[in-house]
């Protein structure tokens, strides 16, 4: 870090391109250096057997961890809270006006399942699997139920017995690939007709634990599976193109809100959300067959600029309200960009909020106080190079087509 400051060059009314794009390089190179050594000091920390700091660094390290904000997905928790409820409604009504006996286990499960993956973005597969694993179980239970069982005497004998089963069904449900139809095989096999207390012993009152009764039991975790199945198609007829729009858009409309705030800016909790959209755009991307890295698609551009948006908001605080207009005028700028932004279109050039950001970088370039210089032009020099890679070198104040900048 002492290095790179010792390499950033000053910057004045005189410097051109190259010489603030130096000046920006390596003071986002020192950003990155104290980043990576501050995980380093805590990752030693962490692992540290006291409690004692190992480094100076870590006090105000630890002083500033909080709760993590996380992107919050309303409208698609409302989607899939709305999917669950409507499946129970519709459940309910099949069961009272059919008056099956075992109604009551075709809407317990039929309920599940819309409530367990309702907030995948293809909750199909899952069913599928469950539906696979059901399939097994049935085989299964039936052979255990009314072959095997039959034959023994006392627990020790059962519990032999169902080893194998168990010890298999255990190994695959470890593994992710197999546990989709593991898990309801080995959930089979805990029916009342294979674990109770006695061997054919009733199910309940009047609920003898006959084949017959299996076979129903049976029938009703089928219907239930299929029904689930075809809801979940009717609820969730978007999939994941809708899911990735969904995220793209909390992330301008979050950045459009926040652009032109007055309140001191919290950008660890900036940073922390727009992480976590990656995290959930990137499978969805790649589930799309679209990639991560373009313009469209990078939630990491639209990162870096939230960054810079929030050093211009924390700089207009601290300076005299005479210098506020040109980072107002590129705040309000950013603002009508990402509002304007809309997932079925590549975003466009905006040569006004280009104009803008030349005209306050040529403003505060001539600023008298060396540390407003360099904390202006620095996330204005960002965002002329996240926003506008290919526009032609900064000269000045740029004019946009017919108006002032």
């Amino acid at each position: 870090m002492v290095r790179c400051a010792e390499l950033e060059p000053g910057i004045d009314a005189q410097s051109d391109w190259v010489t603030l794009l130096h000046m920006s390089l390596v003071a986002r190179l020192g950003e990155l250096v104290r980043a990576h050594l501050n995980c380093r000091v805590l990752k030693a920390q962490y692992v540290a057997p006291s409690t004692r700091p190992v480094s100076a660094r870590i006090p105000a390290l630890l002083s500033d961890i909080g709760e993590r904000q996380l992107n919050r997905d309303y409208g698609g928790a409302a989607r899939a809270a709305g999917g669950a409820m409507l499946t129970v409604v519709v459940g309910s009504l099949i069961w009272h006006f059919s008056g099956w006996s075992d109604g009551g286990t075709f809407l317990m499960l039929a309920s599940v399942f819309p409530a367990l993956f309702g907030a995948m973005d293809n909750s199909l597969p899952p069913v599928v699997g469950f539906f696979k694993g059901t399939v097994l179980s049935v085989v299964i239970a039936g052979a255990y139920g009314f072959a095997i069982l039959p034959m023994l005497d006392g627990f020790p004998e059962m519990a032999v017995s169902l080893a194998p089963a168990l010890l298999v069904l255990g190994a695959l449900i470890a593994n992710p690939k197999t546990a989709g139809f593991a898990l309801p095989t080995m959930l089979g096999l805990g029916s009342p007709f294979i674990i109770s207390e006695q061997y054919g012993a009733d199910l309940g009152p009047g609920v003898p634990a006959t084949f017959a009764t299996f076979l129903n039991s049976q029938m009703a975790t089928f219907v239930a599976i299929f029904f689930a199945a075809g809801m979940v198609r009717i609820i969730q007829t978007a999939g994941v193109h809708h899911a990735i729009k969904r995220s793209l858009r909390a992330g301008w409309n979050d950045l459009a809100e926040r652009s032109n705030r007055w309140a001191r800016p919290n950008l660890q909790g900036w940073i922390s959300r727009m992480l976590d959209r990656q995290a959930q755009l990137g499978p969805r991307l790649k589930a799309a067959g679209k990639a991560p890295v373009e313009p469209h698609y990078d939630i990491l551009r639209d990162l870096r600029a939230g960054v810079a948006v929030g050093e211009l908001r924390a700089l207009r605080l601290d300076i005299d309200k005479t210098q506020h207009a040109p980072l107002t005028d590129v705040l309000v700028g950013m603002q009508g960009y990402y509002r304007k932004l809309t997932p079925e279109e590549p975003p466009t050039d905006d040569p006004t909020l280009l104009a803008r950001i030349d005209a306050a970088l040529a403003r505060f370039q001539a600023n008298p106080v060396e540390s407003v210089r360099r904390r202006a032009a620095l996330p204005l020099i960002t965002l002329r190079r996240t926003l506008f890679a290919d526009a032609p070198p900064f000269t000045g104040v740029s004019t946009p087509p017919g108006g002032k900048p």
